[in-house]
């Protein structure tokens, strides 16, 4: 028996004809007239590349409780309202996100903190009023 020629295979026979190859960067069975990605007979699509999104905790969030609690400890309550505003915001925020940020609980949070607050500060600003009322029209 003689040895074919270097790179060229033995005939044995025909190979049958499935089809066209695909072309350099084309998919096997990939047909260009339906919209959209697809594999031949029904094969699963792989995934998509890259890492699956993680959720993250919105920072308009953190602000608003971080606002809100240092309205109430350091009794600057001023602090309410930006805590107010930035609860506002984020809950706009990761309603807007579809389940890609967290937070809503520390931007209620913070927004309730924030109120009360705003509501200490008006009493103690009414209590403050009343003092120097009662205080000059007690003076002769």
């Amino acid at each position: 028996m003689t040895q074919p020629p270097y790179g060229q295979q033995p005939q044995y026979g025909e190979q049958p004809q499935y089809g066209e190859q695909p072309r350099y960067g084309e998919q096997p069975g990939w047909d260009k007239q339906q919209p959209g990605p697809g594999t031949p007979y029904g094969a699963p699509t792989p995934p998509p590349y890259g890492y699956p999104m993680v959720r993250q905790t919105n920072g308009k969030a953190i602000g608003a409780i971080v606002c809100g609690i240092a309205s109430l400890v350091t009794c600057l309550l001023f602090l309410g309202i930006p805590a107010v505003v930035l609860g506002n915001l984020a809950l706009g925020e990761i309603d807007d996100a579809r389940g890609i940020q967290d937070g809503r609980q520390l931007a209620v949070a913070g927004r309730l903190l924030g109120w009360v607050a705003i509501a200490l500060m008006i009493l103690g600003l009414l209590a403050l009023l009343v003092v120097l009322l009662f205080a000059a029209a007690s003076t002769p």
